[in-house]
């Protein structure tokens, strides 16, 4: 079984790095996986899944370029060429000495080639009776790990979806077959979420309420996307009823009362509160701007937080070595970002559709359940709106909170940016110079690398 995970990942790495790889040929001589079991493991390899070392579906660019972090004069100089564009938010992102800017497509894309052997493995099996479950499971598991990636993918490398603009032609390359030969075409915005929408709504009647393992999908999981993904579309009576799916499945919340903030890291990984678990990958890029060794918390964003708010303290400490605020609240229980889905999130987009769809009382009600949970016992007052607008501004200001660094923020942006009511002018200043990212701005869709493109002649580039 190793062997076949070794070759599979060459082939991968060989297609979504090497500038010829779309020339490249299937070697037939490669072990592909021809049972039920082996499909599992392939699906069960942690560093292309879930992120972990090697790098998955997540995506550090998702994190790069928000308003939650800052770097010094110093750290900043101490970056790579590649990381200090990405800071500036550069229009052209600069990759003199090493094609970095290529992990942050090819992780996500060897992930998809993973799931697509999956697919096309399993449908060769005629499974009995005994092995349905296993069986369903596989082909559950690969059919929601692609729509996963396809949207983080979009979340990066596509614009955002607003009216009027779906069939705007910078979509991503739908690769839904395991030949590494077949040529890379991006889609249409609208093509795009219609992939994504239809491998997540495919993958419910095969998953498990429940999985084995939280680094494993389920139709829980499965709930939650969809109602990730309908958010991001701004549909939101969709949105509500996916989000109301996943939380008659997975409704535990984490009682911050009662975590200890005296460990480094007070959050215990895989804990209830997890539905699907992700990893931030660990490429150059996070290494040097989203590490709680380099990169700091803005002041402003901290006072955000009510000195009753039990995140408060949970989610930051002072690094003694520096002086800087750091996060470390990630349910990883360590310095690296928890970015997978959790239940907390699913009720705060129940309690924004509602608060969308003008129903005020519902949004703050779901939104309490919520808050309840996250500040200090005997000092909570619900929150209270008397208009749509108030209600939503007060969820929207407590998922700023809830969700610190899980790398939602960018779509976040990105979305609220097209209400006008809503925009946010994103500023960094470096060595006496300061660097806007306007609302609605062309560089909240960052470019495709230039690996990709010198593969693909014809390939349109995002414009920025």
């Amino acid at each position: 079984m190793k062997k076949t995970i070794y070759l599979l990942l060459l082939a991968t790495i060989l297609l979504a790095c090497k500038k010829d790889f779309l020339s490249a040929k299937t070697d037939d001589s490669l072990v592909i996986p021809t049972t039920i079991a082996e499909l599992q493991a392939l699906l069960d390899n942690d560093n292309a899944i879930t992120g972990l070392n090697e790098g998955g579906p997540n995506i550090s660019l998702l994190f790069a370029g928000t308003d939650e972090f800052i770097l010094t004069e110093t750290q900043f100089q101490n970056a790579t060429e590649y990381a200090r564009s990405v800071y500036q938010w550069s229009p052209v992102l600069k990759t003199a000495g090493a094609n970095l800017s290529n992990l942050d497509w090819a992780s996500p894309y060897r992930t998809v080639y993973y799931a697509n052997i999956a697919l096309q493995g399993i449908d060769k099996i005629a499974p009995p009776d005994a092995e349905t479950q296993q069986w369903n499971n596989v082909k559950g598991s690969a059919l929601f790990l692609r729509g996963y990636t396809f949207y983080q993918l979009s979340q990066a490398f596509c614009p955002p979806p607003q009216q009027g603009n779906m069939d705007s032609p910078y979509g991503l390359p739908l690769r839904l077959s395991a030949d590494i030969s077949a040529a890379s075409v991006r889609s249409s915005l609208g093509e795009t979420y219609s992939q994504i929408l239809s491998d997540l709504k495919a993958s419910i009647r095969l998953l498990p309420e429940k999985p084995v393992y939280k680094t494993r999908p389920s139709r829980t999981a499965a709930y939650a996307m969809l109602a990730r993904v309908y958010q991001t579309l701004s549909n939101h009576s969709a949105a509500l009823a996916y989000a109301d799916s996943c939380l008659a499945l997975s409704p535990v919340l984490l009682d911050f009362n009662t975590i200890d903030p005296a460990p480094t890291y007070p959050f215990t990984a895989l804990n209830d509160e997890i539905i699907f678990n992700g990893v931030m990958p660990s490429s150059p890029l996070a290494q040097y701007m989203i590490s709680t060794t380099r990169s700091a918390i803005p002041q402003e964003n901290f006072a955000r937080f009510p000195a009753n708010d039990l995140r408060r303290k949970l989610y930051f400490s002072n690094n003694s070595s520096n002086g800087n605020l750091q996060f470390r609240g990630s349910y990883l229980k360590s310095s690296i970002p928890f970015c997978g889905i959790a239940t907390d999130e699913i009720l705060l987009i129940k309690a924004e559709a509602h608060a969308r769809l003008g129903q005020i009382q519902p949004a703050m009600d779901a939104l309490n359940i919520l808050l309840k949970k996250r500040y200090s016992m005997g000092t909570f007052v619900p929150a209270s709106a008397t208009s749509m607008q108030q209600a939503l501004t007060t969820v929207l200001d407590e998922r700023f909170r809830e969700l610190y660094m899980r790398g939602t923020r960018w779509t976040d942006l990105r979305r609220l940016n097209q209400d006008s009511q809503m925009t946010i002018s994103l500023t960094r200043t470096i060595t006496g110079e300061t660097y806007t990212l306007s609302p609605g701005s062309s560089l909240y869709t960052w470019p495709i690398p230039d690996a990709v493109l010198s593969a693909n002649p014809g390939m349109a580039q995002n414009p920025r």
